[in-house]
């Protein structure tokens, strides 16, 4: 299959190989057949520059309890070559977007199971990507914090013309 900027959603059963296939085209997966393409180019050879591409939520999230929201994010921002002089100003970002501005020196051990979620759709929107993958996203929110959230990601396709795929 094909996509293009857009809003994609898998949805299926649990079992039915979703998380599977969003980890074969984020590259965390070795397929058995097939390829990924960017751009009409292997995903795998380009590396860098899809990953550059890429923001992705997955679904086990692997968040460093040890760290505040602010410098988790800060990490997350110099993995994606954000310079550091931006650092600052795209954590304030992402965090205002999901709604975390006043938690982000909170060690993230402190957050509750939606502020951690929040989270993780931060991390996957800190380098503003074209691809936004995001695996079982609003599972642990509350129904207002899901809407908002579910809101932002329709904006996101909508203005920004990303190429938007959610698991759910």
């Amino acid at each position: 299959f094909t996509l293009g900027p857009g809003l994609y959603g898998l949805l299926g059963p649990n079992g039915a190989g979703k998380s599977t296939l969003i980890n074969i085209i984020t590259g965390g997966l070795a397929q058995d057949g097939g390829s990924v393409l960017w751009c009409g180019k292997s995903a795998r050879a380009l590396d860098v520059s899809f990953r550059r591409a890429l923001g992705f939520m997955p679904q086990q999230q692997g968040l460093y309890d040890s760290y505040t929201g602010r410098r988790f994010l800060a990490y997350l921002c110099a993995l994606k070559e954000i310079p550091a002089k931006e650092t600052a100003a795209q954590v304030e970002r992402v965090a205002e977007w999901v709604n975390l501005s006043n938690e982000l020196d909170k060690r993230l051990a402190a957050y509750s199971g939606g502020m951690k979620q929040r989270v993780g759709i931060a991390r996957a929107y800190a380098a503003a990507p074209e691809l936004l993958v995001l695996d079982e996203p609003f599972g642990a929110l509350d129904a207002q914090t899901r809407y908002v959230m579910e809101e932002e990601v329709l904006r996101i396709w909508e203005q920004e013309k990303k190429t938007v795929i959610f698991v759910t």
